[in-house]
């Protein structure tokens, strides 16, 4: 006949304990066993264990192990065991867990292996997290294998995958439920330094510089190139600063730069006549030469604040005043011949509206014979689009001149 046993004290104290036929056990059993059990175990076991069991376990056990096991488990293990394929398992650890693998393990430390349909046929969910602290608003994430063999991430709420991995190495952040704006993302994005940076796609990609003082670098190191191609010469194009197309480049916003100078007298220290500045906004600038079929400058009369025509004793006081020069650039690898004008020269004779300035550091102050102080870390640019005028008013007088001397001449003759 079966033997039962019902143990209803609170500690029963074993040494060894060998049992065949059925056993149901109600309370806390400290000690060992060894043979096959088969019956329910309800309660607490302290102790190590050695044989079959068929059966169910509701409670903790604090021990060790070993032997086949048929049926369900629930409540918590603290110590070692192994079950059987054929076993129901359901555990909660209530300590760290060190997996510390054979060295000649085939697998690794932790191996999953199978299939469910959770997230769909032929998907495998390894692992679920759980946050219980409260309040979290997002406390769950699964981690899983697709059905093609990607590394998917799933939300809370188990609707979306927020993040992938393919075995071709392409990672993917499909779209989240935020939305997005064209300064910041506050849906799918890739976050850098805290929020100092941001890759995101709102249907447009954006790369974003977060820190208002913050520097958006691109480099291609050595003889790289950084190429900027929008796919098609005729439907593309690289627009800075604006969202309006007005040219394949185009550049909507500028930087101003101040320059000045001074003349110094004798008799008082410091500046103290000529003394003037301009503020200049630049949209681009480039330290060496810029080559186009063509140039075009704007010239719309609807864009211009019309207040007069050029004098021409000022076209005169131009030309009489300001040397064409030929020179050499000092530092550059262009050490080609070049004709120009000078800046300083153009101040000096009262045409400082065609004179501007850019940062250039490092650049020295320089005082001439006259007094004139060119400014230090400036370097001061022309407009040579606005010396033809000068040339133009000019000519049309020398025209008017010799038409006028050539009907003298003509009446003379006759």
């Amino acid at each position: 006949m079966p033997i039962v046993k019902d143990y209803t004290e609170t500690t029963s104290s074993f040494g060894v304990v060998n049992i065949s036929g059925s056993l149901t056990v109600t309370g806390s059993v400290t000690g060992s066993f060894t043979g096959s059990y088969t019956g329910s175990y309800i309660g607490s076991h302290t102790g190590s264990y050695t044989g079959s069991y068929i059966g169910s376990y509701t409670g903790s056990y604090s021990g060790s192990y070993t032997g086949s096991y048929t049926g369900s488990y629930t409540g918590s293990l603290q110590g070692s065991a192994s079950f059987s394929s054929t076993s129901s398992f359901v555990n909660t650890l209530t300590q760290n867990l060190n997996i510390v693998p054979p060295s000649t393990a085939a697998n690794a430390a932790i191996y999953v292996s199978g299939s469910n349909t959770v997230g769909g046929s032929q998907y495998i969910d390894f692992l679920r997290v759980s946050n219980s602290t409260n309040p979290v608003v997002t406390p769950n994430k699964t981690f899983r294998i697709n059905n093609i063999g990607t590394y998917e991430i799933v939300d809370s709420s188990y609707n979306n995958v927020i993040w992938a991995l393919s075995d071709a190495g392409i990672v993917r952040i499909p779209s989240a439920a935020g939305k997005t704006t064209q300064l910041k993302a506050t849906g799918s994005v890739i976050s850098f330094n805290n929020d100092g940076g941001q890759i995101f796609d709102d249907g447009n990609f954006h790369i974003h510089s977060l820190n208002p003082d913050g520097t958006l670098w691109m480099n291609a190191s050595g003889s790289g190139k950084l190429i900027i191609n929008a796919q098609t010469g005729a439907t593309g194009g690289v627009l800075i600063g604006t969202t309006t197309q007005a040219g394949y480049v185009t550049i909507n916003g500028s930087v101003n730069a101040t320059y000045s100078y001074a003349y110094l007298s004798p008799s008082v220290p410091g500046p103290y006549t000529g003394t003037s500045s301009g503020t200049n906004p630049y949209s681009l600038t480039a330290n060496s030469r810029i080559q186009a079929s063509e140039f075009n400058a704007t010239s719309d009369e609807r864009l211009k604040n019309i207040i007069g025509k050029i004098k021409l004793a000022d076209a005169i006081r131009f030309i009489k005043g300001v040397n064409a020069i030929q020179f050499t650039w000092k530092d550059e690898l262009d050490k080609g011949i070049k004709t120009g004008y000078s800046a300083q020269q153009l101040i000096k004779t009262g045409f400082e509206h065609l004179v501007g300035g850019v940062p250039k550091p490092g650049l020295e102050e320089m005082v001439d014979d006259d007094g004139f102080i060119s400014p230090k870390d400036t370097q001061l640019v022309v407009n040579n689009d606005q010396i033809t005028p000068y040339h133009t008013l000019l000519i049309q007088h020398l025209l008017e001149r010799i038409e006028i001397l050539e009907k003298k001449l003509l009446d003379s003759n006759n």
